[in-house]
């Protein structure tokens, strides 16, 4: 198990996932969290099978848009945090914008 503060050891394992880290030990979220669940479980509730069928259906492609969208600003994200590391560190950042 490498040390909790080697973030290369830890990346290349596969230990860091930020989509599951976000938000742990953040008591309003999990607050939230928990009040959407509930609030979630009512409605699901009061809809007829049809209704729930459909409904299961919009929150599988919301979760699917979520996820997508999730990993396109943490790679938005990381390409800036990189591009703000070279500039400040006074290299050419316009590589890293491109992608090359």
């Amino acid at each position: 198990m490498p040390k909790s503060n080697d973030i290369l050891q830890l990346l290349y394992s596969g230990e860091v996932c930020p989509a599951e880290d976000i938000g742990k030990g953040n008591t309003e979220l999990t607050r939230l969290r928990g009040n959407l669940a509930d609030e979630r479980d009512r409605f699901i509730e009061s809809l007829s099978e049809k209704q729930r069928v459909h409904c299961r259906k919009l929150e599988e492609l919301q979760n699917e848009y979520s996820q997508a969208y999730g990993k396109e600003c943490f790679e938005h994200g990381y390409r800036l945090a990189v591009r703000l590391i070279l500039e400040a560190a006074g290299e050419n950042a316009d590589n890293v914008q491109n992608g090359g």
